[in-house]
């Protein structure tokens, strides 16, 4: 205990000497308290500071210009102590700056530096700038603080971020203000903000021109209502701390942009592979110029997308020694392509393919219903998971049907599965009526060849999978199909009507409303069937899909919880049964989701596709509303009006588009570039 005790206070008089000793400034106090104003302190000797304050020093400056030239002499001081930085405080040195400015123009000379635990440095309404290489505009080393309030900063030289801490870490506190990298170039390694320590910012703005937006080593950064943009990714993550180090990165509010590369990258560039979690919540808006959300080189990642739109692909280079999960929660969306990574999806929230996906696990157990996926949009593409894992032991091995087309597939492997439907054409008319029938399959990992079996009612067979029948007897008949393949078995039938005959028949219909809404929804269910000769009133079931049923023809029925709820009527008279399904979509948020845009010429219009669309949907680019929205489906609207809408959408900057129904409900933001 004593020898470490002695090691300690070595390595603090080793640090005093090293920064105190060999420091100057032009202003200097030691200890004590003081204010200046007004005045102008110019350092232009090596090491020297403008201003320096030591051992518990407090120092108020108000409306003071500081300048520094002069190279330092030693490299490894300045980047470590901030001996020739303009302004320093170390050894628990307090400096409170108001208005004024700070500016240098000389190797290793930063503006501002704050080294040690109890050293501060808080400046507000005031302007910095740095000029030549290893010259960061504010740093912070060994535990050091730095306060920043409405500041206008910027450095031009490479190694020069205008936000540094370093050699273990510190603090730096941002609210409102600019900040730019101005150095050009891809290996400038002058990043907006450099943090090995605990960065955070509001309000305020920031941009590397030559580099990543940020660069975290093993820190956090943390970020509300501000922007970040690098001319390389926003945010490049890597590890010179060794193993165990991890870095977060949170943003809610304002905008993450990556102008030509990734918006996160992990990569071994410390020396460790880096280890990172990145949360995107409410109102943040990402964009990146390569259209990759985030890549992992090397390390582990997990994305979570917290009531936030996004896309990008997501992907990892080498599965067996990097991985990435991303998670999507309350009503999150992301739309991309996903390779090699986990995907974690509450009910709430949509992932939409752009192109084949692989996923080494899927968690999405409420959004599987049935043999079918309801929060994942393929557009025709196929999303891939791995049968052998673990955590995919819940699909079974099986093939799922996603949104608008492609499926959720087991790849290398996995259980036969099989879905099939059947059609008849016509279904009705006089005798003899010749009907064609159509079997469809889709099958996964069956080695057999699939068997078929038509029973056609009227006691004749076929096992041809698209047989034509021919009915020569009046009356009703009903056919069956079965096809069977690997032990697995799907059945499908129907009715066939021939003449004229008076036989009872129901036909099912229901008008439900409000379909979506908030919790609690009470929902009018009033069911609308139609019955043709037959001699029995027909009867009620509904079924409401959250555990509640009732016979009443029409009820009022209330949902209290969020979720997707599939509704069925069945309606029974003379031994005849009809029914009718439908969806209630209950959310605290909002229903309508923009899954795609694309625009077409001659003349110029936008498709706008995604889910909750209704007649007098509206769509809104960058908050004004297109002259003329017109309705086609609940998953289609396309914006016209020619040259005034090409008008809205410059061509090469992007724009937000949102749909807004007329119960006030707004879609997610998407993202348009023409």
């Amino acid at each position: 205990m004593k020898f470490t005790f002695f090691l300690c206070l070595l390595n603090a008089f080793l640090i005093f000497s090293i920064s105190a000793h060999s420091q100057s400034a032009v202003y200097t106090l030691n200890g004590g308290a003081a204010s200046q104003s007004g005045m102008t302190y110019s350092a232009t000797s090596a090491d020297q500071s403008s201003v320096l304050v030591l051992n518990s020093g407090n120092l108020e400056l108000n409306n003071c210009t500081m300048s520094k030239s002069g190279d330092g002499s030693d490299k490894n001081q300045s980047l470590e102590y901030g001996i020739n930085s303009s302004v320093l405080a170390i050894s628990s040195g307090k400096i409170t700056i108001s208005g004024g400015s700070v500016q240098t123009n000389a190797l290793y000379a930063a503006g501002l530096f704050s080294s040690g635990n109890a050293s501060s440095i808080t400046f507000k309404n005031g302007s910095l700038t740095t000029s030549k290489d290893y010259s960061s505009a504010f740093k912070t080393t060994h535990g050091g603080s730095i306060t920043l309030k409405n500041v206008t900063a910027s450095t031009s030289g490479a190694n020069s971020p205008v936000l540094h801490i370093d050699f273990e870490g510190g603090a730096i506190s941002v609210n409102g203000g600019t900040y730019f990298a101005n150095a050009t170039g891809n290996s400038t390694n002058s990043p907006a903000i450099y943090t090995s320590g605990e960065a955070a910012a509001s309000s305020a703005t920031f941009n590397s021109k030559g580099e990543a937006g940020a660069i975290v080593d093993g820190g956090s950064l943390s970020f509300s209502d501000s922007s970040l943009s690098g001319n390389l990714q926003a945010v490049k993550i890597i590890n010179s701390k060794g193993v165990g180090a991890s870095s977060s990165i949170s943003a809610s509010g304002g905008s993450l942009n990556a102008s030509t590369k990734e918006l996160f990258l992990l990569s071994n560039e410390g020396g460790s592979p880096p280890n990172a979690n990145i949360l995107l919540q409410k109102g943040i808006s990402v964009y990146s110029g390569a259209g990759i959300l985030i890549k992992v080189k090397s390390g582990s990642a997990v994305l979570t997308i917290d009531g936030a739109s996004a896309s990008g692909d997501c992907a990892v280079e080498d599965q067996t020694s990097s991985q990435c999960q991303i998670i999507l929660k309350n009503s999150s969306s992301l739309s991309g392509k996903i390779t090699d990574c986990s995907l974690k999806l509450d009910s709430s929230s949509v992932f939409t393919a752009t192109s084949e996906c692989n996923l080494t696990v899927l968690l999405d157990q409420d959004g599987i219903s049935g043999v079918s996926v309801n929060n994942i949009i393929g557009n025709g593409n196929n999303v891939y998971y791995d049968p052998s894992n673990s955590s995919n032991s819940y699909l079974g091995g099986l093939t799922y049907s996603l949104i608008n087309g492609g499926f959720l597939k087991p790849v290398g492997g996995g259980s036969c599965s099989l879905i099939c439907d059947a059609t008849a054409d016509p279904t009705s008319g006089s005798s003899p009526l010749n009907v064609q029938f159509q079997g469809i399959i889709v099958q996964n990992n069956c080695p057999d060849t699939p068997s078929f079996f038509w029973s056609f009612g009227d006691g004749s067979t076929s096992s041809e999978q698209n047989p034509s029948h021919t009915y020569n007897a009046d009356g009703r008949y009903n056919w069956t199909m079965s096809i069977s393949t690997s032990d697995q078995v799907c059945e499908k039938s129907g009715r066939i009507t021939v003449g004229n005959g008076q036989y009872c028949t129901l036909v099912c219909g229901a008008v439900v409303e409000p379909q979506s809404g908030r919790p609690p929804l009470n929902v009018s269910f009033n069911a609308d069937v139609t019955s043709t000769y037959c001699s029995s009133t027909p009867s009620y079931l509904w079924d409401f899909g959250d555990g509640s049923i009732s016979s009443e023809k029409s009820i009022i029925h209330t949902y209290n919880e969020n979720g997707t709820f599939f509704y069925t009527l069945t309606s029974s008279a003379d031994g005849e049964n009809c029914s009718t399904t439908g969806k209630i979509f209950v959310s605290d948020v909002s229903s309508i989701l923009v899954s795609s845009v694309s625009a077409f010429s001659s003349p110029f219009r936008l498709k706008v596709f995604g889910a909750g669309f209704v007649e007098e949907s509206e769509i809104y680019i960058d908050g004004l509303k297109v002259p003329l929205t017109v309705f086609k489906s609940s998953s289609l609207l396309i914006a016209k009006k020619g040259s005034s809408l090409k008008a809205m959408i410059p061509k090469g900057t992007r724009v937000k588009i949102e749909v807004k129904n007329p119960d006030g409900s707004v879609s997610n933001p998407y993202y348009f570039i023409r």
